[in-house]
């Protein structure tokens, strides 16, 4: 796993340094997310892109550090689950998280364009998950 990130991100930095063709990096806003636990409503975090684009790589970095491939292959742990819908998206699912998941995220999402550009996107979410008191 480590070093399926690690030759990622390898090959992208080797790709940026003019050594192929060439990725625009594009580094998106923080995003702040407040979520209250809840059994029955989900949280997910995304990088959008449009449906004639293709998704490459998806990867995400949790607050303690551990990184995970998100698509193609997905090694997620159980806590959340990929955000792929008809079209592969760069995006994860929470389901009745816990507070102890707050915290930085940060997913990267490698997309080749219809017109054939390709683009390295980095998007951090600050998640703030709290308890319901309803479902204690």
């Amino acid at each position: 796993m480590a070093c399926k990130l690690f030759t990622f991100l390898a090959v992208a930095t080797l790709v940026t340094q003019g050594y192929g063709a060439v990725i625009e990096e594009i580094r998106l806003d923080d995003e702040e997310v407040n979520h209250i636990s809840n059994p029955l409503i989900g949280r997910g975090i995304s990088i959008p892109h449009s449906i004639l684009d293709t998704l490459e790589a998806c990867s995400v970095s949790f607050p303690n550090g551990m990184s995970f491939d998100v698509y193609p292959n997905n090694n997620l742990p159980s806590s959340v689950s990929a955000g792929n819908s008809v079209f592969p998206s760069c995006g994860i699912n929470f389901r009745n998280p816990s507070v102890s998941l707050s915290g930085t995220y940060e997913l990267t999402a490698l997309t080749r364009h219809f017109d054939n550009r390709r683009t390295l996107q980095y998007k951090r979410f600050i998640i703030n998950f709290t308890e319901s008191e309803l479902f204690q």
